[in-house]
């Protein structure tokens, strides 16, 4: 009987070790389980446009991090990513980023339906593989502009 609970006691410690072991890996932002390598350099290179972006992602070990540089803005920050595995991109949120404009749903007459909307914060894009591509700006049913520093309606900044 003492040798049953003995095994029993002992199952018990090595599975509660295990779940904990298991919850720090699921918790943690290792890049073990990106589905392909986020760091480096990207920048904008459309030489018609007057978007002049460049944009390093790092990984700072508990988080990705970013260097944005604009011609009028230094900015860093912590990136939120998530994966979509369904087609192996990941919409990543540069987080802290505030919004040049956003008046969201329009009226009928081009006219914003809420008055009091403030500004998002968040960079939002998607990146596949060498390129986030970001939608810069909106249509005339939902308006916004991410980035004023922007003549484009999508930034495509390309892993260099």
């Amino acid at each position: 009987m003492k040798r049953i609970i003995q095994t029993l006691l002992l199952t018990l410690f090595l599975t509660s070790c295990q779940n904990s072991e298991k919850k720090k890996i699921e918790n943690s932002s290792s890049t073990e389980k990106l589905l392909f390598d986020i760091e480096g350099d990207y920048s904008f290179s459309d030489t018609l446009s007057k978007c002049d972006l460049t944009l390093v992602i790092t990984n700072e070990i508990e988080y990705y991090g970013y260097k944005l540089k604009t011609p009028t803005r230094s900015l860093t920050g912590k990136i939120s990513i998530e994966a979509n595995k369904e087609d192996d991109t990941y919409n990543v949120l540069l987080n802290g980023i505030e919004w040049s404009e956003y008046y969201g749903a329009l009226d009928e007459n081009s006219e914003p339906i809420d008055q009091n909307i403030s500004l998002p914060i968040g960079l939002e894009g998607t990146l596949d593989k060498n390129e986030i591509t970001i939608q810069n700006y909106g249509n005339a049913m939902n308006s916004f502009l991410q980035l004023g520093e922007c003549d484009v309606k999508y930034i495509h900044l390309r892993k260099q």
